[in-house]
């Protein structure tokens, strides 16, 4: 939902990142949706994803392209280390998914640090990689 916010708010060249970015967060929500859902825990509703991602785009829309790649590394940075930690801990039916989340935040924390490097021509690379090969796998056991 943020980076769709962005990508609205954005000049068609940046509004083309978001809206890849865009397509990653929402095949891991819908992927973690399932997942989650299947063991019966209860799944964040679109609103309130709607309002963070509001809140978060405002916070953010009037930095500099390389502030926003900065602010991004940090969140992308933190989560990564956080969902590594938890990854390790999975029962063996969610590794796959673990995975998954684990190399999305990778993904996006090297699209943060090519932009800030100015490989603005590279930085999706990492980000395409993941999508394809996240968006042929279909079942939870194939994640």
């Amino acid at each position: 939902a943020l980076f769709t916010q962005l990508a609205v708010s954005a000049n068609s060249d940046v509004a083309d990142k978001w809206t890849t970015l865009a397509k990653v967060e929402e095949l891991v929500r819908t992927r973690l949706s399932r997942v989650l859902t299947a063991r019966g825990v209860t799944v964040p509703q679109a609103a309130d994803v709607q309002v963070r991602a509001q809140e978060r785009c405002a916070a953010i829309v009037r930095r500099t392209w390389i502030e926003t790649m900065q602010w991004l590394r940090v969140i992308a940075d933190k989560a990564l280390q956080e969902m590594q930690a938890d990854a390790k801990q999975l029962p063996p039916d969610l590794v796959a998914t673990g995975d998954m989340v684990v190399r999305h935040e990778a993904a996006l924390l090297s699209f943060a640090e090519i932009e800030m490097q100015g490989g603005n021509a590279n930085s999706l690379f990492p980000i395409h990689r993941f999508l394809t090969e996240f968006q042929t796998r279909s079942s939870p056991s194939e994640l």
